[in-house]
């Protein structure tokens, strides 16, 4: 198989341009803006070197912040990835109440789509819309609304 011949060259440069655009020349600017004491509310950029690294290495506070980030997130994903594949492991064993742990499991998600497609009908079922609605003044059999000639509302019985 020639990829060549299936893949011209130039079919890579639009994904190129875009991942120019967003990841590398964002990471370009935010590599030189590191070394910078760049501010939005002060007119001008000068260049400082290393003295925002090292004042993030002797700040006690964001030394604080930087330890709860990482151990929160080392704990979260252990915690995660362990329960997640604990529950797998349960719900792919052959036991007599599998259907019922999986029913368990997977009932809040349903619920989640119901309900919110439950509060969706009654938000377009309020009064406010549904007198909206009827003052467009509809008329199916001849394919009129509020006046207008509207060929797709038109009443056909061939249907």
């Amino acid at each position: 198989m020639n990829l060549k011949r299936i893949y011209p060259q130039y079919l890579t440069f639009l994904p190129l341009g875009v991942y120019l655009l967003f990841f590398i020349v964002p990471s370009l600017v935010g590599f030189y803006f590191a070394f910078t004491d760049w501010n939005p509310f002060i007119e001008g950029i000068h260049f400082v070197g290393f003295a925002n690294f090292a004042e993030i290495l002797t700040n006690k506070s964001l030394g604080g912040a930087a330890w709860n980030t990482i151990s929160f997130t080392v704990i979260t994903t252990i915690l995660k990835n362990g329960f997640g594949l604990l529950i797998a492991i349960i719900l792919n064993q052959q036991l007599k109440s599998q259907n019922l742990l999986r029913t368990i499991y997977f009932l809040p998600i349903i619920c989640q789509h119901w309900l919110s497609g439950c509060y969706l009908m009654r938000s377009l079922m309020h009064k406010a819309v549904l007198s909206t609605v009827s003052s467009l003044k509809l008329d199916s059999k001849r394919g009129n609304l509020n006046g207008w000639d509207v060929a797709c509302l038109r009443y056909s019985s061939s249907i």
